[in-house]
């Protein structure tokens, strides 16, 4: 899956309206003979998709894409780096997992941010403008403007 689905968590409904958890953290199953079945928790995206695919036939990944293989961690090892995770919806909404477990949502310009290992179901909103959450937001515009990332709203 490529998304989850809101039931009416954060009064949302179907998908696609916002970036919280029950929208963004679905389950990859991936089949290769040669992986032996297992379930790994870290947080990946689907731009480490078609890398992974690539790396697991053997086909070199073009310079050109964002995304990591997830070979080493599919076999029993750890990724090659950690980073933060892009975030983006249909209706422009940003966001971004970071490393240090927070995750940071903007709408219209008003940030949230959710510490996940504290509060996984993102009911407490922890943006205080300190330096902590501007660091968060500083990364995450210059994640967009390094990739030339342009939020677009549809109606």
């Amino acid at each position: 899956a490529d998304h989850g689905e809101g039931f009416g968590e954060h009064n949302a409904y179907y998908h696609g309206t916002t970036l919280y958890e029950e929208m963004v953290r679905v389950p990859l199953v991936i089949h290769h003979p040669a992986l032996h079945p297992r379930v790994v928790d870290s947080r990946v995206s689907l731009i480490d998709l078609a890398p992974t695919i690539l790396d697991l036939f053997g086909v070199a990944t073009p310079g050109s894409y964002m995304g990591q293989t997830l070979a080493p961690v599919l076999a029993g090892g750890s990724l090659a780096a950690t980073r933060p995770i892009y975030l983006d919806s249909q209706r422009g909404l940003t966001g971004m997992v970071f490393e240090d477990g927070h995750k940071l949502l903007v709408d219209d310009g008003l940030p949230e941010l959710y510490d996940l290992d504290a509060d996984p179901g993102e009911e407490e909103n922890i943006y205080d403008g300190g330096d902590h959450a501007r660091r968060h937001l500083g990364e995450l515009r210059a994640f967009e403007k390094a990739h030339q990332m342009v939020p677009v709203r549809r109606q």
